[in-house]
């Protein structure tokens, strides 16, 4: 998000103020080429290169591992939570 904003500050310069102010056709075709492109650009990585990349590394060895030892704490938690549960009723 911090490069895009980088990005398109100076695009949207070009693109409200030069063309805007000046005139300029050339300036106005290019800057909202680039505007345009900068935004669908971000968009797309934010909801689809994101997603994909964490779909993409879920079958890897040390995730694999990781996700096991969470499945095995929360079933201890639970394990422990039911006695204590029943000792209350």
């Amino acid at each position: 998000i911090n490069t895009m904003m980088v990005a398109i500050l100076p695009v949207g310069a070009i693109l409200f103020i030069g063309a805007g102010l000046l005139g300029a056709g050339t300036l106005r075709d290019l800057s909202l080429a680039l505007f345009v492109g900068i935004l669908i650009g971000t968009a797309a990585t934010i909801f689809v290169a994101a997603p994909m990349y964490a779909w993409l590394r879920q079958n890897e060895p040390e995730l694999v591992k990781q996700a096991k030892r969470v499945q095995q704490r929360r079933a201890g938690a639970a394990e422990r939570a039911v006695p204590a549960a029943q000792a209350k009723a």
